[in-house]
């Protein structure tokens, strides 16, 4: 599951989409594997600030003003993680009963061996490629530190990072306390060191879940920065349909496009309904749709390749099909200082 412009302004401008409101209300009972409930269990919706968590009984009930393109998921300390992307069982009049697996107790093999680097510049490259740049530690820290290990793999120049602790993270530069499972983490080298110079490219994927902590008229400043040449300001732009809007120019081969000869977007039940039209290149892989240059306000440029010929983005601005829409460029730079829940501005 898995991104500067720097604008002084004269006054606060706040950023609120508005939508059209379809509760739905999840209902459901958390129990461990001998059917006693589980009392202060997360349940959530990934990546956003939308969760709540099981009463004494393990019971629970959440509310959500439109369908989201987000998994559901359900945690708790000492039990495995559950991902639902379908969430509809929980739908129904009467609870969903859900039994969390207790967490196995594997002993992983310790080979003692001197290490190539320090822990120090470990946590260092970690940091840079999963925190982002080192002027936003200050105001971004990892609370739980201890609880990540390292790796690398000299024959793949290849950096693992891995924690079997959910780790605790407190933005102060946006004001968000990010609780994140650390699926993956990689970082491919060009040869055996930890210098960014070096970097080939870096990939990690996790659980997220955002508790915001702090508002000001600076943190709203800070978040509209953020916001700016994300995926989640990508996907409500097109969404819109509004090709007179340029906060984004999409090319072909260098050349602007005709919107309507590429997509089609209609207004569906769920959101608004993408039609990608057909425009291959020769050599292309046979999967691909699309394939197109983006450039954000003329400044930050972006590349977007389609291997789906439709997909629907909900009413939050998410969209389906993700694993078939495949970012690269500026609008993947951004790191967990400066993501922000994908409820963001989202005003019901």
């Amino acid at each position: 599951m898995k991104r500067y412009l720097c604008i002084i302004f004269l006054f606060t401008v706040f950023m609120i989409t508005h939508v059209q409101c379809q509760k739905i209300t999840l209902i459901g009972k958390v129990v461990d594997e001998n059917d006693e409930p589980l009392t202060g269990a997360s349940v959530f919706f990934e990546g956003t600030t939308i969760g709540s968590s099981t009463d004494i009984d393990g019971l629970f009930r959440l509310t959500i003003e439109n369908k989201i393109n987000a998994s559901f998921a359900i945690s708790f300390i000492g039990y495995q993680t559950k991902i639902f992307d379908d969430y509809s069982v929980f739908l129904g009049e009467e609870p969903f009963k859900l039994v969390l697996p207790s967490s196995p107790n594997v002993l992983k093999e310790v080979i003692i061996q001197e290490p190539l680097f320090s822990q120090e510049a470990f946590m260092n490259s970690f940091k840079k490629n999963f925190i982002g740049d080192e002027k936003f530690w200050k105001d971004c820290r990892i609370l739980n530190e201890d609880d990540i290990r390292f790796e690398y793999d000299k024959s793949s120049k290849t950096f693992t990072a891995s924690s079997d602790i959910e780790l605790q993270i407190e933005n102060d530069y946006l004001g968000y306390k990010i609780y994140y499972t650390l699926v993956d983490f990689q970082a491919l080298f060009s040869k055996v060191t930890l210098n960014q110079n070096n970097l080939k490219g870096v990939f990690f994927a996790g659980i997220s879940r955002y508790v915001e902590t702090k508002s000001s008229r600076l943190i709203y400043k800070k978040r509209e920065r953020a916001y700016e040449n994300s995926s989640l300001q990508f996907f409500r732009w097109l969404a819109k349909a509004n090709w007179k809007d340029r906060t984004f120019e999409l090319f072909d081969l260098n050349k602007s496009i005709d919107f309507k000869e590429y997509f089609s977007v209609e207004s569906g039940e769920d959101g608004s309904n993408v039609t990608v039209y057909k425009h291959q290149k020769a050599l292309q892989p046979s999967d691909y749709v699309s394939d197109l240059q983006i450039l954000h306000k003329r400044n930050h440029q972006s590349q977007i390749i389609f291997k789906t010929d439709s997909f629907v983005i909900d009413r939050y601005g998410l969209n389906t099909n993700i694993d078939k829409i495949i970012f690269s460029g500026a609008i993947t730079q951004k790191r967990i200082s400066e993501m922000l829940p994908l409820d963001y501005g989202i005003d019901f």
